[in-house]
């Protein structure tokens, strides 16, 4: 059987000595609880910092490796993307020309037609710029080869159908004008009088059909006789004068211009072509 165990004394004392500290120390604590809170976030503070200030300098002595290391990675993904895309192109290369030519090509006939179009829209602007600019030139040309002592060879190329030109070819020249002239008068002159036969047919026509008296008929052909007489006599009268007072030269020009008209009235290509150059 066991012995009951006495406490002595000094046991007992030392007991409630411990027990009391301790009590005495929690009282401290909770009176001071918002002293030892703060004094526990500033060591906390103070860790996290130190915590911090390693990991911020170690990184910092690390930077040159990490950032080779993310250059390296970051190279990596790039070449990656550039090779899939590459195939991808090479894959679908004749596509892409295609869609290439096709923009290309809308692109260009679009600034051509809006060129075009602004051309047409100011058309009589531009001509009148090219004439002005043409009609400066060639007077600036001109002035060169009468007043320099030796013109250039560009200016005098220009002007070198001039050169062989006599008095006798300007006269020729005005005498073919006048001839042209005529020959434009006599043409608009058969042309009315075509349509004055026409006129006379239908008036014909019409007093067949008992539309208009006789006397309109008759008055419209005494107009239509007259014209004819004295275009006539005109004719006569010209070629007389004419005649007698040419040359032996001017005898064949006027043989040569009696067969022009000859093939002018058989062939109307000829007049047609003459009618337009004028």
């Amino acid at each position: 059987d066991a012995l009951p165990i006495w406490l002595t004394r000094e046991e007992i004392q030392a007991g409630v000595s411990r027990i009391t500290a301790n009590y005495n120390r929690e009282q401290l604590w909770f009176a001071n609880e918002s002293l030892v809170v703060l004094l526990q976030a500033r060591i906390r503070g103070y860790l996290v910092r130190k915590t911090y200030s390693d990991r911020k300098s170690y990184l910092k002595k690390q930077e040159p490796f990490a950032v080779k290391l993310q250059a390296s990675w970051k190279g990596y993904k790039q070449r990656q993307i550039y090779t899939k895309r590459q195939r991808t192109l090479q894959e679908n290369i004749g596509g892409i020309i295609k869609i290439q030519s096709w923009i290309k090509m809308r692109l260009a006939r679009k600034k051509y037609q809006e060129r075009l179009q602004f051309f047409k829209d100011h058309n009589d602007e531009i001509v009148k710029i090219q004439a002005f600019l043409k009609a400066n030139k060639a007077r600036d040309d001109y002035r060169t080869l009468i007043s320099a002592e030796n013109p250039p060879l560009n200016v005098v190329r220009k002007f070198v159908y001039l050169l062989d030109h006599s008095d006798l070819d300007f006269q020729e020249e005005l005498e073919v004008t006048r001839l042209r002239e005529e020959v434009v008068t006599k043409i608009r002159s058969n042309q009315q009088l075509e349509k004055d036969l026409n006129l006379m047919d239908i008036k014909i026509g019409l007093l067949v059909k008992n539309r208009i008296t006789l006397q309109d008929v008759v008055s419209h052909s005494k107009k239509l006789n007259k014209k004819g007489k004295g275009q006539a006599d005109e004719m006569v009268t010209g070629d007389k004068q004419g005649i007698k007072g040419l040359s032996k030269e001017k005898r064949k020009k006027l043989e040569a211009y009696q067969h022009l008209f000859y093939l002018l009235q058989t062939n109307p290509t000829y007049l047609a072509k003459l009618i337009f150059q004028m």
